[in-house]
């Protein structure tokens, strides 16, 4: 049988109703492992801008400020963002919220409360080194308003979009990665 545990992580669905489909709906790749446009950068990371009708938001952030130069290169204006919503909390996804936050202090942040939980990724030597929401983010989190809404649950992000909350994980492989690592407590788990 195999072991269900519930993950931090989100993703970003769309309730379709034929009333709202005369609006366009437009997901623009801002951060991705690769690179096709002439001017672009790619990073280990990822960050989608979903532009539907006057409403946007961003999901994720990628790991740097390359978010910022890319939706630039691109023509889009990441200022005008009502939300941002992290799928959690790794570093990738993450740390171009600075950048983000500075460009569009107003927008709403979404993610899931254990997104903020510090993560650590241990070598094949015990050692080990971060892989979470860096400083930067973290301080982007606690000075910036609207503060953080968490989002356990399905949460309404824009009219008709919705955070899925925690996904069940059915896997054998949720029950052992080694590589992955939380300190919790003082002790490494």
């Amino acid at each position: 049988m195999p072991n269900i545990s519930k993950r931090p992580a989100l993703a970003l669905i769309r309730a379709v109703s034929f009333a709202v489909m005369s609006e366009p709906i437009v997901v623009t790749v801002l951060v991705e492992n690769s690179v096709r446009g002439r001017g672009l950068m790619a990073e280990h990371g990822l960050a989608f801008h979903v532009q539907a009708g006057s409403d946007s938001l961003l999901f994720d952030t990628g790991q740097s400020a390359l978010v910022v130069e890319n939706a630039r290169q691109l023509g889009v204006d990441l200022s005008r963002l009502r939300a941002v919503a992290l799928s959690h909390g790794h570093y990738d996804h993450a740390g171009g919220l600075r950048a983000v936050r500075e460009l569009a202090p107003h927008a709403h942040l979404y993610a899931h409360p254990a997104a903020l939980v510090p993560r650590f990724a241990r070598s094949s030597d015990g050692t080990t080194r971060a892989i979470g929401i860096g400083e930067p983010g973290l301080e982007a989190i606690r000075v910036h308003s609207p503060p953080l809404q968490g989002t356990p649950a399905a949460t309404e992000v824009l009219r008709d979009f919705f955070l899925t909350g925690e996904i069940p994980r059915q896997s054998r492989r949720a029950t052992f990665l080694p590589v992955l690592s939380r300190l919790r407590k003082g002790v490494w788990t």
